[in-house]
């Protein structure tokens, strides 16, 4: 079992020279699933219940579509943390090899997320809340932000333990995605608390990014997802091989 310290030093160390290319994979990522989001917006503007519906549907199948790029990003940095040949080009990697099992696994994904943010998603649609009552206002702005924080805090505790899927997939090409799902399961069993405390460990810098405005996270998250990587090398043992 490899410290956090010795992880997150790892991550650094792979990260070094290569900051411009995976900065720029999580921006494109991070970019396509912004503009999925605003394009079902634009499609369906209304605040009908019918528009409404269909504005999520629209974003939901959208998202699924860009995750097999997310996939991708993670196969990237897989090999980036293991010191191989890497490129942009890997961000296509799962389009071209069964982008149905990521689907599968990122549909999992996202019905938990529908499901764990719904409670937010239906008050910030029905609450009437008077602009001019100041109070009223406040305490609208903490209800709905207490909603959308627990709903965070309960789906990340739901899907640690599939957090590995994509790891796995880039891993083995011919394995389905539900397949993953409960691998992943099984490698994480009794790593879920280290992997949480690993992930909570990068929450100060993203406060300390509010003074970057926010342009920290360019760094940050990548550097998150790289240290993942590296979680998950040390999960299959690959570290402590290295290490002998």
């Amino acid at each position: 079992m490899t410290q956090r310290s010795e992880l997150k030093a790892r991550a650094r160390e792979r990260m070094s020279g290569k900051y411009g290319t995976l900065i720029l994979a999580f921006v494109i990522v991070q970019g396509l699933l912004l503009v999925s989001s605003l394009v079902s917006g634009e499609l369906f503007p209304g605040d009908s219940v019918l528009d409404i519906v269909l504005a999520n549907v629209f974003s939901f199948i959208l998202s699924l579509i860009v995750n097999v790029m997310s996939a991708g990003m993670i196969y990237m940095y897989l090999n980036i943390a293991r010191g191989e040949q890497y490129s942009l080009n890997d961000l296509m990697y799962f389009y071209r090899n069964h982008p149905d099992r990521v689907i599968t696994a990122s549909f999992v994904f996202a019905v938990i997320n529908l499901l764990t943010m719904l409670p937010s998603t239906i008050y910030s649609y029905t609450a009437q809340v008077d602009v001019n009552d100041i109070n009223a206002l406040a305490d609208s702005v903490v209800r709905s932000a207490s909603m959308l924080i627990i709903g965070l805090l309960v789906y990340e505790v739901l899907v640690i333990p599939m957090e590995m899927a994509y790891f796995i997939l880039s891993d083995h090409p011919e394995m389905k995605g539900r397949d993953a799902l409960k691998e992943s399961i099984n490698l994480m069993r009794g790593s879920c608390g280290r992997y949480l405390m690993l992930k909570a460990s990068f929450i100060p810098l993203m406060f300390l990014s509010v003074f970057t405005f926010y342009i920290a996270l360019l760094w940050i998250l990548p550097y998150m997802v790289m240290t993942e990587a590296m979680f998950y090398r040390d999960l299959m043992g690959e570290l402590t091989a290295e290490k002998e």
